[in-house]
């Protein structure tokens, strides 16, 4: 039985829990916009609205660090894990802004099965939170989303190497080499937060 020293201070978990379901939304308006494309635009207003909620929740996290006295966890690993789950909704919006100014067309399908990783991922970030905040072992969640970076890796690799196998203009090809990177990158600050997440797991359980 762990002994608590000192009242939990709640907020700083309900913020994360907070950034958690705007990268679950976010992600989910990325991948309908790539089943409804007509709906571009109005599913990017959609992402930057999250996006500037999530920079809302990173500012509030920073303020309440420098008000309060004793935090639930270590204001190193608030900050760290507040700073990436914000990164992950940084690159989703990036992606889909870049769909925009680059004036493309029509989705392509890697793009999509990216985004799909993405989602996956969201949802377990979101499953790991509660448990974080319970301080249960929250592997389960953290061992997935490391899997689904694993194949985001290899749908990148596979989407990339068609981009230069097929007879696409060249600009097409840089086009989509920015979206695919923005995208896999998105990703691979979701293992970011998953390492966060044990590290602050561990110290806790």
């Amino acid at each position: 039985m762990r002994l608590k020293l000192f009242p939990k201070e709640e907020k700083f978990f309900e913020a994360f829990k907070r950034q958690g379901r705007a990268i679950d939304e976010a992600a989910k308006l990325l991948l309908a916009t790539f089943d409804h494309y007509d709906q571009l635009e109005e599913n990017i207003k959609k992402i930057e609205d999250l996006e500037h909620q999530g920079d809302e929740v990173v500012r509030e996290t920073s303020l309440r660090l420098n008000k309060i006295f004793v935090t639930p966890l270590d204001r190193e690993d608030i900050h760290e894990l507040t700073s990436v789950l914000d990164d992950v909704l940084d690159y989703i919006r990036a992606a889909s802004m870049r769909l925009s100014l680059f004036n493309v067309k029509a989705p392509r399908d890697p793009a999509r099965e990216l985004t799909e990783v993405i989602v996956r991922s969201a949802e377990e970030i979101n499953q790991a939170l509660v448990k974080l905040q319970r301080f249960e072992k929250v592997a389960i969640h953290t061992d997935k989303i490391r899997e689904y970076e694993r194949l985001g890796d290899r749908i990148n690799r596979s989407a990339v190497g068609s981009l230069f196998h097929d007879a696409i203009p060249v600009i097409e090809v840089v086009k989509w080499q920015e979206i695919y990177e923005r995208l896999e990158t998105a990703i691979d600050k979701c293992e970011d937060v998953a390492q966060i997440i044990d590290a602050i797991s561990l110290k806790h359980t």
